[in-house]
């Protein structure tokens, strides 16, 4: 009788090993880009004719990147204002009237602009340093008092009557009249004559945008004033 054998089943275990196979990385997300920040310097007030400086140097962008200016002026009416360099840090301007001049600053960092940023600049009138007398004081006694009524006027609202020593009615006396203050004569008005006799003549000196000297029934003229004197009745 056989016997019938029985073989063993050798069973194969098998190992499943994983490996990571290194692929390509995937991409980054790009990096956020913050807006830049302007920033325009307050001015302090200044006078007509001051050159102002702009400044715009503590503008600045957290990612560090080289910022662009870009500026612009708004000056009063009338004004010639210009700025000498707008893409400069530091610009400046010449306040040639008195107003206020408005500067807005933008910056831009490559990819994006800042929102602006205004600058305000408030310029008086040029102040007039009255140097001179407008006559010789040693000519004069006495000096009409602020508030008298001569006549219809009041003064020195209108008028200041200067009287000269031992002045009596009926006497010619010369007296030489003064600019107090640098300026530029801006109107000669030839207004008629006294008695037929003498030129009167109205001028008209200006020596700020706010400040001018008048003087009225001048009778003699400088030969440099001359020289720019209209006809008799203009």
């Amino acid at each position: 009788m056989r016997t019938r054998g029985h073989l063993p089943l050798l069973g194969l275990s098998a190992i499943a090993a994983s490996a990571c196979s290194a692929g390509p990385e995937s991409p980054s997300a790009p990096a956020t880009n913050t807006r830049p920040v302007a920033l325009a310097r307050s001015v302090d007030s200044v006078t007509a004719g001051s050159l102002v400086a702009l400044d715009g140097t503590g503008s600045r962008d957290v990612d560090g990147d080289p910022l662009t200016f870009q500026w612009t002026l708004s000056p009063p009416d009338g004004s010639g204002a210009n700025l000498t360099n707008p893409t400069d840090p530091e610009p400046s301007f010449t306040a040639d009237l008195a107003g206020e001049y408005v500067a807005v600053l933008t910056v831009h960092d490559g990819k994006l602009h800042s929102e602006p940023d205004t600058a305000s600049v408030v310029v008086t009138a040029e102040l007039a340093e009255f140097e001179f007398p407008p006559v010789d004081l040693s000519k004069v006694a006495f000096i009409e008092p602020m508030g008298s009524m001569i006549g219809n006027h009041v003064t020195p609202i209108d008028h200041q009557y200067y009287y000269a020593q031992d002045f009596h009615q009926g006497q010619q006396l010369a007296i030489d009249v003064y600019s107090p203050a640098a300026g530029r004569i801006t109107n000669i008005q030839h207004m008629g004559s006294f008695d037929g006799t003498m030129d009167d003549y109205r001028i008209v000196i200006e020596h700020t945008d706010a400040v001018s000297s008048i003087y009225i029934h001048v009778d003699h003229l400088s030969a440099k004033v001359a020289a720019f004197a209209p006809d008799s009745g203009q």
